[in-house]
């Protein structure tokens, strides 16, 4: 079982918990959000992949600090938008749902430090290789 965490778990944070071998191309994990008085987890899955395309584009923010690294997995359950100000500052906005044919869903935002980024990017390439 390979944890991702964004953001810090003693307050504000999305953590996904990616585990067991990929099925035809698939991984199961486990989204736990975590914003203000909210909070939630759920099943999704992730195809083999595209934890590696975030981290790249997490890689990329940490390199300009500008402009956005976007997580937009073809099962919707969580996508993400990282956003760097150019000093340092980054906003996480995004959006968490379990299912998709209800219009129930979370949207949150939570702030991090530049010095998060490279340690999230390792954690997500290195779930997505397992």
């Amino acid at each position: 079982m390979r944890s991702i965490v964004i953001g810090k778990q003693a307050s504000e944070y999305v953590s996904i918990e990616i585990g067991g071998t990929p099925f035809e191309g698939w991984r199961t994990g486990t989204v736990a959000v975590s914003a203000g008085p909210w909070s939630g987890e759920y099943k999704a899955q992730f195809y083999v992949g595209e934890l590696s395309l975030f981290a790249a584009e997490i890689e990329k923010l940490y390199q300009d600090l500008v402009g956005p690294a976007v997580f937009a997995p073809m099962e919707s359950n969580i996508e993400m938008t990282l956003r760097g100000d150019g000093k340092g500052h980054i906003t996480v906005e995004g959006v968490a749902r379990d299912e998709f044919v209800r219009d129930t869903y979370l949207t949150f935002e939570l702030a991090l430090d530049q010095t998060e980024l490279p340690g999230i990017a390792a954690t997500l390439r290195a779930a997505d290789q397992e």
